[in-house]
């Protein structure tokens, strides 16, 4: 930022009067100081957003627990914590799925007996209905940060 002043003095009473005698000033002279400020535009910070944590619901009971193996034969209503994978050992379509669950949904990837890969990303409870996968379907019935009860079914 830039200030620029002027200054302005008037000299009173300098010289003489030609009688030899000094001359008086009563007032001081006069100052003048004016300040140009230059139009300055500021930028503001925005706050950061105000996060509201959800409140903490505690997910419903599962009939296999948190036993990935249950899921082997397609069929299993399971918690998954952060990431689990599940080996196929009836043909449901798949060979093999990984199962990830982030605060966003619940990502569902597989690979078929063929070498298909297959994806359902972002599933969630309020989606409308369990998604197919070739011979299963698959519900996340409750999620909760990364954890979720998920449940697979034949399609």
């Amino acid at each position: 930022m830039a200030i620029t002043a002027f200054v302005l003095v008037s000299a009173v009473g300098c010289g003489s009067s030609g009688d030899g005698a000094a001359s008086s000033s009563s007032a001081p002279p006069p100052v003048t100081m004016s300040s140009a400020m230059p139009s300055q535009t500021t930028t503001s910070v925005p706050p950061p957003p105000v996060v509201t944590p959800k409140p903490k619901v505690p997910l419903p009971p599962t009939e296999d627990g948190s036993n990935i193996r249950a899921c082997s034969d397609g069929v299993c209503e399971v918690l998954v914590v952060g990431q689990a994978s599940i080996t196929f050992t009836r043909n449901v379509g798949l060979a093999t799925m990984t199962i990830t669950v982030a605060p966003d949904g619940v990502d569902f990837g597989g690979v078929s007996p063929s070498g298909t890969v297959v994806n359902a990303r972002e599933q969630r409870p309020d989606q409308g209905g369990p998604s197919t996968i070739n011979k299963m379907t698959i519900a996340v019935v409750a999620i909760d940060g990364t954890s979720a009860v998920i449940r697979l079914g034949k399609a």
